[in-house]
C-alpha cells in the first residue's frame, strides 16, 4: 500500500511530470484520478455501513426498552411501601430501584450516542456545475492539470469522510458499551424482580 501511495505521490512532483510526454502525463493523471475516485466510493460505503449499524442498534434498544417497560409494569404491581416491609426487603427493593435507574440511564446514553451517529451531516463533494463542464470542453489540452486538480479535490473529500467516519466509530463503540452494560443490568433485574414478586 505504501508503494502505491509513493507511486501516486510522484505524479505531483514537477520534475517527474516534466519528463513525461503529454499523453503519458494525461494517462498518469487519469490513473491517479481513478484511484482517488475508488477511495471516495470506499469511504462513502463505509459511511453508509456505519449508519446502517446504528439503525440496527436502535432497533435492539427498542426491543430492550419494550422489555424494560414490561418488567417495570410487573414490578410496580407488587411495589409495596417501604414502611410496610421488613428491613431486608426494604434494602432489596431499594437495590432493584437503583438497578432500574441505572438501566434507564445506560439505555438513554446509548440512544443519545446512536442519534449522534445518525445526525444529518453536510459532506464535501466534487463540483458539478456548468463551469466544471466548461473547463473540460474549453481546455481539452489541459486534461492532465484537470485530472490532478480533481484528484486533489477528491483527497479533501476522502479526508473529510475519514474524519467523520472516525467520529461515528467512536460513538458506535460508546453506544455498544452502553447497550452491553444495560444488557447486564437487565439480566440481573429479571431474576431479582421474580424473586421480589414471590417475597411480597
Amino acid at each position: 500500500m505504501r508503494k502505491i501511495v509513493t507511486f501516486f505521490n510522484s505524479f505531483f512532483e514537477d520534475k517527474a511530470v516534466s519528463d513525461q510526454s503529454p499523453k503519458e502525463s494525461i494517462e498518469a493523471g487519469k490513473a491517479l484520478y481513478e484511484y482517488f475516485q475508488k477511495q471516495v466510493e470506499h469511504e462513502k460505503n463505509r459511511f453508509q455501513k456505519l449508519e446502517d449499524k446504528a439503525s440496527k442498534f436502535l432497533t435492539m434498544i427498542s426491543v430492550i426498552i419494550t422489555a424494560y417497560l414490561f418488567v417495570i409494569n410487573k414490578f410496580s404491581e407488587n411495589f409495596a411501601s417501604l414502611c410496610s416491609l421488613s428491613r431486608a426487603l426494604q434494602i432489596y427493593q431499594i437495590t432493584l430501584i437503583i438497578l432500574f435507574i441505572l438501566l434507564f440511564l445506560t439505555l438513554g446514553l446509548s440512544w443519545l450516542y446512536l442519534l449522534k451517529v445518525l445526525k444529518p451531516l453536510t459532506t464535501r463533494h466534487l463540483p458539478c456545475s456548468q463551469e466544471t463542464i466548461d473547463v473540460y470542453i474549453n481546455h481539452p489540452n489541459k486534461l492532465n492539470e484537470i485530472y490532478h486538480d480533481n484528484a486533489n479535490k477528491m483527497k479533501q473529500v476522502i479526508d473529510e469522510y475519514k474524519s467523520t467516519n472516525k467520529v461515528k466509530v467512536q460513538l458506535l463503540s460508546k453506544a455498544y458499551n452502553c447497550i452491553s452494560i444495560s444488557g447486564v443490568f437487565f439480566a440481573i433485574i429479571i431474576p431479582l424482580s421474580v424473586i421480589y414478586k414471590y417475597l411480597t
